[in-house]
């Protein structure tokens, strides 16, 4: 398929994204599959002109065409040699960011047991647990884990990758300056 995508400015208004001349951009896409999350639809599949998985929402669509061509078949495209394995790929991706996936241990209290679930499936393992609780594997999108863990900072601490845990208390550090929070509390 083609089309043009759109995107809200500041003054809530729907704008057509344009070349550098300012004609609509139009854009080649390889639909593969379609979701819902997080109350969105999306579309899962590949831009033409490169390699890797893209997601597009619908609601950014406009003046779709179907396209003669055939679309690119999904195991030319980088992460989908092998098909895809929706429910995996859904817990994998769960703001359906691109990028990449990633091995990371979380501690969370047992008592947030079904907020992972509802977020990340039934792919996590539990590795460890104590009374109150638990250390949890999960294979997933390393953007979408960085937002997943800001949106539940107050209980989960993101143990591994560093890298990640890295960028998190970055964040958090930048948060705390918008705020104007005290120097003493940032240590």
């Amino acid at each position: 398929v083609a089309f043009a995508l759109n995107e809200i400015d500041h003054n809530k208004k729907r704008i057509v994204r344009t070349d550098s001349q300012g004609q609509v951009r139009y854009f080649t896409f390889n639909p593969y599959q379609m979701v819902a999350t997080n109350g969105r639809y999306y579309l899962i599949g590949n831009f033409d002109a490169y390699d890797n998985l893209a997601y597009v929402r619908l609601d950014h669509i406009s003046d779709i065409s179907l396209l003669e061509t055939r679309a690119k078949p999904m195991k030319k495209v980088a992460g989908l040699e092998n098909g895809l394995d929706l429910p995996e790929h859904m817990a994998e991706h769960i703001y359906m960011l691109y990028g990449n996936t990633v091995r990371v241990h979380f501690k969370a209290p047992k008592t947030l047991a079904d907020q992972i679930v509802d977020w990340f499936g039934y792919s996590f393992t539990v590795l460890s647990e104590d009374e109150e609780n638990i250390v949890v594997q999960v294979d997933v999108n390393e953007r979408a884990m960085r937002f997943w863990s800001l949106q539940y900072g107050t209980f989960v601490e993101v143990l591994e990758p560093k890298s990640l845990r890295d960028d998190i208390i970055k964040s958090v550090r930048k948060m705390m300056s918008n705020y104007n929070v005290n120097e003493e509390f940032r240590r």
